[in-house]
């Protein structure tokens, strides 16, 4: 028997591919906290200080408890429900490193900036830019 499709889920891996793909490890920088509060907002509302402390861990990274703890009141505070393109914008998610980390649930940048400013499937500069927009309408 399968286990039915979680988005959550799935994008907390995008995101760990994305960072793999990016840096190699998670980045010691303040830049650090868009994919944590990302990350967070996509983690189950259970001992979501434990599973971010052990994402980040498991990309190289120790965040002091304080940090964690400061993360994991604001999403609580604020919960997001996140749409593919606001996520990319977020990320900043270019179709390269869309492809290169395998995503699928995370739109890309160039996109949403192209769609955004009238651009339609038939002036989309990539063969595989245009393949992804004619799936989506």
């Amino acid at each position: 028997m399968s286990r039915p499709f979680n988005i959550a889920a799935r994008r907390v891996r995008e995101i760990m591919s994305l960072v793999i793909v990016r840096h190699g490890r998670l980045p010691d920088t303040d830049d650090v906290d868009i994919y944590l509060m990302a990350v967070a907002h996509h983690l189950p509302h259970y001992d979501r200080a434990w599973q971010l402390d052990n994402w980040c861990r498991r990309l190289g990274l120790v965040i002091p408890d304080s940090e964690i703890d400061r993360i994991v009141t604001e999403v609580e505070a604020r919960p997001r429900k996140w749409k593919a393109d606001t996520l990319a914008r977020e990320l900043r998610t270019t179709y390269d490193e869309r492809t290169k980390a395998g995503i699928s649930t995370i739109d890309c940048i160039e996109r949403c900036s192209m769609t955004a400013a009238g651009a339609t499937c038939d002036n989309m500069p990539a063969k595989g830019l245009k393949n992804l927009c004619n799936t989506l309408h």
